[in-house]
């Protein structure tokens, strides 16, 4: 058993979030007490929920079986394994959109004092200083675009 972050949706705008226990292997959802008797009591006045489970970086939908268990398509094995170190730049969460977007905003910022300093600096204005100067400009430019893009809210 593993726990899992649990995501109840209800159309009226309520979200009910908690912890579960997840058996990998079968996929069975264990919903503590507290959560049934509060999804059983939202039941009564809202029409249907959408329920998914996190583990592990992944999202499955929760689907009854007929027995009335909460069950999750079984995770894969290699879902336990290491994961890429570039699925995160890939597919991030929105909290990891939102740090990379801080990184790329500083970035940005240390870009555009690059180009300050080195504007001031240089004395003997040639193709090489235009260009670096120019380049440094560009690099803060295009970091601090897509830093906001990564840092707005959807």
């Amino acid at each position: 058993m593993k726990l899992a972050n649990a995501k109840i949706e209800y159309p009226g705008g309520t979200i009910i979030t908690d912890r579960v226990s997840l058996d990998v292997r079968t996929g069975e959802v264990l919903v503590p007490p507290r959560l049934r008797d509060m999804m059983k009591e939202m039941d009564k006045s809202e029409t249907s929920s959408a329920f998914s489970v996190e583990y592990r970086g992944r999202v499955f939908v929760v689907a009854v079986d007929a027995a009335g268990r909460f069950r999750v398509k079984a995770p894969a094995a290699n879902t336990a394994g290491r994961r890429s170190p570039l699925r995160s730049l890939a597919f991030p969460s929105k909290d990891q959109r939102q740090q990379n977007g801080r990184f790329l905003h500083m970035l940005s910022a240390a870009s555009f004092v690059g180009a300050a300093l080195s504007a001031l600096s240089t004395s003997n204005w040639n193709a090489q200083a235009i260009v670096q100067t120019a380049s440094l400009t560009v690099s803060a430019l295009l970091l601090g675009a897509v830093g906001f893009y990564c840092t707005k809210e959807d």
